[in-house]
């Protein structure tokens, strides 16, 4: 009676070790990973006021955001802590240019890069648009004004170095009019730079409302002027 106990408690302890070993150990679930969403390669974007975008499993609470234009990041042009998986980028870039951005848990100090590049507008923009042009003149010596409003055709072609030159059918427009820094609201800018005030030139895109508008002013000695032309791109 005892050996056949012995045999039965035997064959019971290899049974369990063979259903031990066939079964795999548990393993942890690898950690998930950071992910950049916006933008990537090959996401053209405009020039500012645009918002980077990322998803952390993790949930950690800080990052660090910084903006280069070389991958090797060091030219730093932004280098900043920030709240949350967003950022309103509040500043310019400049047109065509690529541009690099990563991001880092504070705590977890992992890293995730990519790259994006801003819209080339001269490239953007060029074409033949029906437009509006309103044209405004003041002649001081002989007190005449005119003052008119009529269609025409806007056409708008890559100047040199990047720059958009334009005209119409009812104005001379102007050539080689360059990208300014200056920041504008939902809009790029190009602009002629003048010593005299009263002399303006500029060309206005409206992202937001894929519109342009171009303006030369002159004035002195009496008299005053301006020619604005306003146009839907719609391509």
């Amino acid at each position: 009676m005892k050996i056949k106990n012995f045999y039965f408690t035997l064959l019971a302890v290899s049974l369990l070790c063979a259903c031990s070993e066939s079964e795999p150990p548990v393993e942890n679930p690898p950690e998930q990973m950071m992910e950049l969403t916006y933008p990537l390669v090959g996401d053209e974007v405009h020039y500012c006021c645009f918002s980077f975008e990322w998803d952390d499993p993790n949930n950690e609470n800080e990052y660090r955001i910084q903006i280069a234009k070389y991958s090797s990041f060091n030219d730093l042009l932004l280098d900043t802590v920030v709240l949350g998986t967003s950022f309103e980028f509040p500043s310019f870039l400049t047109p065509r240019n690529t541009y690099n951005w990563r991001v880092t848990g504070v705590d977890s100090e992992i890293s995730q890069k990519s790259e994006f590049q801003i819209i080339d507008y001269a490239d953007h923009l060029s074409g033949s648009y029906d437009a509006t042009i309103k044209k405004y003149a003041w002649n001081g010596l002989q007190g005449a004004t005119t003052d008119t409003t009529f269609q025409t055709i806007l056409k708008i072609w890559k100047g040199d170095d990047h720059s958009i030159s334009y005209e119409s059918e009812n104005s001379n427009g102007k050539v080689n009019v360059p990208f300014s820094e200056l920041l504008g609201q939902d809009y790029v800018l190009y602009r002629i730079d003048h010593d005299y005030p009263r002399n303006i030139d500029f060309i206005r895109y409206y992202f937001n409302t894929d519109s342009i508008v171009t303006y030369s002013e002159s004035g002195g000695n009496g008299g005053y002027g301006y020619t604005q032309i306003s146009a839907l791109i719609n391509k």
